[in-house]
């Protein structure tokens, strides 16, 4: 409540005084004449006094229980029934009579006296159903974190389960690609001993496209493993294990052989003029494979490529092992808990995941795996 507000209703007072004071008589206790009504010396100074009085207390009370919105109009509430007092308790028979002190100066404290306690009763209820408020509003918005809270872990643990099913879709897919490059390079031999020069160069780039894919397939499984590391870090539950080992990665050395399959089926090829020729008219051409541009930067910039984007995949993954085995101890989420409890884990899932390191196996052996 600002001063100004507040001497609104305590001027009403005072100017009642000074009307009363001029109407009925001026006299004081210091210069009446026997038998005259008086006032006592202090009446104006006293009027003046009980406003500022009053409002120096309604400023500590907003101190004490901070402003309020309805006290101010029950402070001047306040003021007109301790008026109305005043008035109903004013003397006029003695005035008519002319006899005696007509009252003392406490009499013109009432009205501010009045207004005041009205005005921190006000002030306490105000104050309490602020209270109620905000603690209402506390609880609400704690309850609201909290569900919150729940479903953000509840969507991390959707994401980290999604997340392993991803990686471990991407983990078997990878032979595969493999097996078909593998393939279409057997084809792609006996392409070039039967003298096929443009199918020998369709097969060759057919082999460099499934490696295109196994490259593509690299970087999703290297995706979800920073993207299962993030999520663990901020859930608080027990993530599900990600399916893939450091050690399992050991088995993508496979692709080596591929390469550098490829490198010795194209090398006698570009030597050979009819092979060379076609080699020439179909290297700028653009070719459906992620990260390049024609045959020519597939075949030459293979093998650098995969042998890049594995050492990452080690990376991600190792480092997970770490921050998971450091920041989630004794949780089923990390990989020294995964390899120490496999015995535990799915059979489907693990069979799986052994499946692959099996065919990866095979192929790094030169063996033939059924799909």
């Amino acid at each position: 409540m600002r001063i100004p507000s507040r001497i609104v209703p305590a001027s009403v007072l005072a100017a009642i005084t000074c009307l009363i004071i001029a109407i009925f008589a001026r006299k004081t206790a210091s210069n009446h004449t026997p038998g005259d009504t008086y006032y006592p010396d202090g009446l104006y100074l006293a009027t003046v006094m009980s406003l500022a009085v009053s409002i120096g207390v309604t400023l500590v009370i907003d101190h004490i229980f901070g402003k309020s919105e309805r006290a101010p109009r029950w402070y001047g509430i306040g003021f007109v029934v301790g008026v109305i007092i005043f008035l109903f308790g004013f003397p006029w028979a003695n005035l008519d009579r002319g006899g005696g002190q007509a009252f003392s100066i406490l009499e013109w404290w009432r009205a501010p006296i009045i207004a005041t306690v009205a005005y921190l009763v006000a002030a306490v209820v105000d104050a309490n159903t602020r209270h109620q408020r905000e603690q209402a509003a506390h609880l609400a918005e704690r309850d609201r974190q909290a569900k919150a809270r729940a479903n953000r872990q509840r969507e991390l643990g959707d994401s980290l389960r999604q997340c392993c099913d991803d990686a471990l879709n991407a983990f078997e897919e990878l032979p595969t690609h493999l097996i078909a490059a593998r393939d279409t390079l057997d084809q792609a031999e006996q392409l070039f001993h039967e003298n096929a020069y443009a199918p020998f160069w369709s097969a060759i780039e057919e082999s460099t496209a499934h490696l295109g894919r196994f490259s593509a397939t690299l970087v999703r499984l290297r995706l979800c493993a920073s993207t299962y590391t993030t999520a663990t870090a901020e859930y608080e539950g027990a993530a599900p294990p990600f399916p893939v080992e450091t050690s399992s990665l050991e088995q993508l050395a496979a692709h080596e052989m591929l390469v550098e399959r490829l490198h010795e089926h194209v090398r006698p090829a570009q030597r050979d003029f009819h092979f060379a020729s076609i080699y020439e008219q179909r290297k700028t051409n653009t070719i459906l494979v992620a990260g390049f541009g024609t045959l020519a930067s597939a075949i030459e910039t293979m093998g650098s490529r995969l042998a890049r984007e594995i050492v990452d995949l080690r990376t991600g993954v190792a480092a997970m092992s770490t921050t998971l085995s450091t920041e989630l101890s004794g949780m089923h989420s990390s990989i020294a808990a995964y390899q120490r409890e496999r015995g535990h884990i799915d059979g489907e899932l693990l069979h799986r995941h052994d499946r692959v390191v099996s065919m990866l196996d095979n192929i790094q052996r030169g063996h033939r795996p059924l799909l």
